[in-house]
C-alpha cells in the first residue's frame, strides 16, 4: 500500500537525519578539542619565546653557571 511505503521512507529519512545529527555533534566536539589544542600550543610557544627573551637579556643559557 502507498501509505506503508511513505511510512517506511519517512522512517528511513529519520534514521539518516539521526546519523547526520550524531556526525555533526562529533564534528563540533572535535572542533572544540582542536581549538583547545591550538590554544595550548600558542601558550607553549609564547612561554618558549618568553624564555628565549629572558635568556638573551641575561646573556647566559639556563643551566650554565659562571666559573
Amino acid at each position: 500500500m502507498q501509505v506503508e511505503r511513505i511510512r517506511r521512507d519517512l522512517e528511513s529519512v529519520l534514521a539518516e537525519l539521526e546519523k547526520l545529527s550524531n556526525l555533526l555533534s562529533q564534528a563540533e566536539h572535535d572542533q572544540e578539542l582542536t581549538e583547545q589544542e591550538i590554544e595550548t600550543l600558542k601558550d607553549a610557544l609564547h612561554n618558549l619565546h618568553r624564555g628565549q627573551q629572558i635568556t638573551q637579556r641575561g646573556g647566559e643559557s639556563p643551566g650554565r653557571s659562571e666559573e
